[in-house]
């Protein structure tokens, strides 16, 4: 996971952010599997975040010859899975399910904005460019999310002060 405190660098970070869960379609260890965001600072890190995704790729994604694709279909299978609004219940803001295509292996960076706690795409390591961002009032609030799952690979903080 990534911690979005109220004092960070929202370009700075939508740029990092959207450059690491792109790479490679987002099937690396290092990506982060969600976004805790201070809610202080979720509408303009929302806004960077599209702004970056469609300055990097374009307007459509699929058409870009810098945005990767998934290993196989069986992946394809398991991402889409994970990207149902049926199971998640939050707000796609771009991308989703009904963009994703099969036979190119295709799936579309995807943000998905407060998906329920207990849905999939909060209990499996993602693996591929969906980004579940939950928005929290607190740093404890983010601190107990976190500690509720299992033991992450890898935790980002982005903070401009120091704790």
């Amino acid at each position: 996971p990534a911690y979005i405190d109220k004092s960070a660098s929202i370009k700075t970070i939508a740029k990092r952010l959207v450059n690491t869960k792109a790479f490679n379609n987002g099937q690396t260890c290092i990506a982060p599997d969600y976004l805790l965001v201070h809610e202080s600072v979720l509408d303009p890190l929302l806004h960077e975040l599209k702004a970056t995704i469609e300055a990097f790729f374009g307007k459509d994604l699929s058409k870009s010859p810098s945005y990767g694709r998934v290993v196989n279909e069986r992946h394809w299978d398991r991402i889409t899975r994970l990207m149902d609004p049926a199971d998640h219940g939050g707000e796609v803001l771009t991308g989703g399910l009904e963009k994703a295509v099969r036979e190119d292996r295709f799936i579309p960076f995807t943000l998905i904005l407060n998906p329920r706690l207990d849905s999939t795409v909060m209990q499996e390591e993602i693996f591929g460019a969906v980004l579940p961002i939950i928005s929290v009032r607190s740093e404890e609030e983010a601190r107990e999310i976190i500690l509720a799952r299992e033991k992450p690979l890898a935790l980002y903080v982005f903070a401009s002060q120091q704790a």
